[in-house]
């Protein structure tokens, strides 16, 4: 380790990086910033004002000193991120002049923008500077369609806060955004917004753009349509709008999603690729520099034309350190090149530590990097294919190794057959790739470019059919929920097993035991809380109505739409550690259930709409929802209640009467729009 440390500098660098985005994401507090920062400065000062002789004794000073700088610094580049985070005024009206930054993304029924804002107006066209960013969903159109990046629009809207997470486990969509520099979300009609000028500014990302548009167009014009097209635009070019929901499963449930997702694996393949076609020009330092040279060229040149995405940018910078370190004789420090780019790019954009593809990108890499060659030296084979499904093997291995955490963590899954996955799919994928460069290439010539592409399609097809025969086998998806404390001790224990492997020292062994006990001890611990206590859950949903109860390790579902709720829930019901629905009920009308001696009513529908009862009903709980329409005397007709929850189908002007009624005559009342899913 210390010689890891001593020839990784950008490794310590990094990490102190890393700690400065943690420190401002758990304690932002601004008395950090100007600690860090004393704390350097000391560090450093009492280095220099050190004897010689203890000089080099203190050395590790002068590295505290520059490792606190760099974590404030990481610290003080979220922190003003942050603060540039515009708030707007949400729910209200208003004119906006804003200038396209990225290129339209096609959704089903709208184009998705992000705009830079510069000015606003709410009462008249007397515009105030303002600044910020927004996504921005337009009507689709032509016109739509057509817009570029640097495009200035003016356009009217009602911006809308992005959703937080509501129910427990859900995706804080909120937060996503957040870190994208995002403050709100708006949608317009083709009638309320207008291009005001046309940006005449070179873009290179709008260039890019309209080179993937180009060769899309070429896919189409070849007649390559449907799945087939879906696929090989994702797999070539980065273009995964058009990719079914049903498809996109299967290909997560078999693990072969990272062969649709353009980034660090393609760029890899392209750059051993051309390594190896380039390897004749290693003999001298000139030719090797030359290699280099045309290498980046190329790797950025499928940056490019895969639309500069982050993630392929990202490996092609990574990419590009490693080939520029071979220029010279001695050997480069693969995993300094490694470190170099992620700091790099966190230095660009700290939030970045938090993208899923940022993490899972250099997970995969650092093991590959490590294992595959430690694994790949254990057997050797004389014939040329079984030591390719050798080599193929140990890179699978390797890549799982380091990224099962990661996607246990997000994805709550892991594709027990991404073995025969990999061996059916990739080498598919490479046909694939060969063939749609040549399609490219000889796309002017229609009688050669045809049968390409009819080719192309049979091996398209060919692996759709086995990814859906992967997904369809038994047992094909292992799903669980892991939390974060859980994913520190998985890599702990890869740690702790892989240092007892190469030093033999039994201390690794008893502290990979430790680990074991404590990840099992987690899981052991959450199931006996969901044992214990019974908890009722009203979730948040504009759709449907939703109440479930857990107790003894089962829980019941009431529901509008059972399917929908199965769905949206699945993550939070594996970190409860219970199955699917013990059973459930479907709720229509007034349905009555009662949880440890408390009464509930649902109502679901318009059934009590001007009625009232000479005996009331008595409940604890009465829940409304399934977009019923009623007034609150409806309710205190038929019904003694002391809390009433509204789930999210209800309207906000309705709501704001109901907890006023509520807050005066002593009810409790609770929101699931504004207060997210109800627990009791």
């Amino acid at each position: 380790m210390r010689e890891f440390l001593l020839r990784t500098p950008f490794f310590r660098l990094f990490l102190a990086l890393v700690v400065g985005v943690l420190l401002f994401e758990c304690l932002s507090f601004s008395w950090i910033l100007p600690v860090l920062l004393v704390l350097s400065v000391l560090s450093i000062i009492l280095h220099f004002l050190s004897n010689k002789k203890d000089n080099y004794k203190l050395r590790w000073l002068f590295g505290c000193g520059v490792f606190l700088f760099f974590a404030s610094l990481s610290f003080y580049l979220s922190q003003s991120k942050a603060e540039r985070l515009q708030t707007y005024d949400v729910e209200r009206a208003a004119v906006y002049k804003a200038i396209v930054k990225k290129a339209p993304v096609e959704k089903p029924k709208s184009y998705m923008l992000e705009v830079e804002n510069v000015a606003l107006a709410y009462d008249s066209l007397h515009f105030q500077d303002t600044e910020g960013r927004l996504l921005l969903y337009v009507q689709k159109t032509d016109e739509a369609g057509s817009l570029r990046i640097g495009d200035e629009l003016l356009f009217a809207a009602t911006l809308k806060k992005p959703l937080g997470a509501k129910n427990p486990e859900a995706f804080d969509y909120s937060k996503y955004l957040k870190r994208k520099g995002i403050g709100a979300t708006a949608y317009v009609n083709s009638s309320q917004w207008r291009l005001v000028k046309k940006s005449d500014a070179f873009s290179v990302f709008q260039l890019a753009s309209d080179c993937r548009r180009y060769l899309l167009s070429v896919y189409r014009e070849y007649n390559i349509s449907g799945d087939e097209f879906a696929v090989l635009a994702a797999l070539t070019l980065g273009y995964k709008d058009e990719i079914p929901d049903d498809l996109y499963l299967s290909y997560s449930n078999s693990g072969a999603l990272h062969i649709l997702s353009v980034s660090g694996l393609h760029v890899g393949v392209l750059f051993l690729i051309l390594s190896l076609c380039l390897s004749f020009l290693n003999k001298t330092a000139k030719t090797r520099f030359l290699k280099s040279l045309l290498i980046i060229i190329l790797l950025w040149g499928f940056a490019f034309i895969t639309g500069l995405s982050a993630s392929v940018m990202r490996a092609s910078l990574m990419f590009s350190v490693l080939s520029l370190g071979n220029v010279f004789s001695y050997k480069s420090n693969v995993y300094n090149a490694i470190f170099f780019s992620a700091f790099v790019l966190l230095l660009i954009n700290p939030s970045a530590l938090f993208d899923v593809s940022f993490l899972l990108s250099y997970s995969a890499v650092l093991s590959i990097v490590y294992f595959q060659p430690r694994f790949k030296r254990l057997l050797f084979f004389e014939n040329n294919l079984l030591n390719w499904s050798w080599d193929l093997f140990c890179v699978s291995i390797a890549a799982q190794i380091g990224t099962f955490p990661i996607g246990l963590y997000f994805f709550h899954k892991f594709s027990n057959h991404f073995l025969l996955t990999n061996f059916l799919a990739i080498p598919l994928a490479t046909g694939i790739i060969y063939l749609a460069v040549l399609l490219l290439v000889f796309s002017a010539l229609p009688q050669i470019a045809s049968w390409i592409a009819l080719l192309l399609q049979y091996l398209l097809k060919a692996q759709n059919k086995s990814v859906l025969f992967v997904d369809g086998l038994p047992n094909a998806t292992l799903q669980t929920w892991i939390g974060s404390w859980e994913v520190v001790l998985l890599y702990a224990l890869i740690l702790a097993s892989t240092l007892y492997v190469l030093k033999k020292n039994t201390r690794f062994l008893f502290l990979s035991l430790v680990l074991v006990v404590g990840f099992a001890g987690l899981r052991l611990y959450r199931n006996y809380e969901g044992y214990v206590h019974a908890k009722l859950y009203v979730y948040a949903d504009n759709k449907s109505t939703s109440i479930d109860v857990f107790h003894g390790g089962k829980h019941v579902l009431y529901s509008t739409d059972i399917d929908r709720i199965k769905s949206i829930m699945t993550p939070f019901w594996l970190k409860m550690q219970v199955g699917d629905c013990e059973k459930g009920k479907s709720l229509s009308g007034i349905d009555f259930f009662e949880v440890n001696n408390a009464r509930f009513a649902v109502l679901t529908d318009d059934s009590l709409r001007n009625k009232t009862s000479n005996k009331l009903c008595d409940v604890d709980y009465l829940v409304i929802g399934n977009h019923t329409k009623f007034k609150y005397e409806d309710l205190t007709g038929m019904f003694s209640f002391r809390n009433l929850i509204a789930d999210s189908s209800i309207s906000k002007w309705k709501m704001k009467q109901l907890k006023e009624k509520c807050n005066a005559n002593g009810i409790r009342f609770y929101s699931t729009d504004e207060n997210g899913a109800f627990q009791l």
